[in-house]
């Protein structure tokens, strides 16, 4: 058995050491699921459960923002089902171009729902 100890390092060091073995724990946990289907290559295994009778394995593409998550059954003769996703960056915008041109204020002071009442009786399409 070997103990490891952090004694002497910094705390910053510690709190990463700590981090670095969780995550290797939990890759050994979700590697060894019985009866779960690989990934496919370039992506992480990040769940596995059971739907229909069947075991699968939720195995994501970690190595981009967008990349995309492919649900694997464990049973021959079910399909993998490839879900994509998409990324873009946020950023937000000031106030003023929120709250449907209400203002912020009149609308968080408002007794009613303003914005929905907005969107069903004043707002036109190309705004909703």
């Amino acid at each position: 058995v070997t103990v490891i100890t952090f004694a002497h390092v910094s705390p910053v060091v510690r709190v990463m050491g700590l981090v670095l073995m969780f995550s290797l724990l939990l890759r050994l946990v979700l590697a060894r699921a019985p009866g779960a289907a690989a990934c496919p290559s370039g992506t992480t295994r990040v769940d596995t459960f059971a739907a229909e009778g069947t075991l699968w394995s939720a195995c994501e593409d970690l190595q981009t923002p967008g990349g995309g998550l492919t649900l694997v059954p464990a049973a021959d003769g079910v399909e993998a089902v490839h879900l994509p996703k998409t990324y873009e960056p946020y950023a937000p915008k000031p106030d003023s171009e929120y709250y449907l041109g209400l203002g912020k204020r009149r609308v968080l002071d408002a007794k009613w729902d303003m914005l929905g009442d907005a969107l069903l009786h004043s707002c036109d399409g190309a705004t909703r």
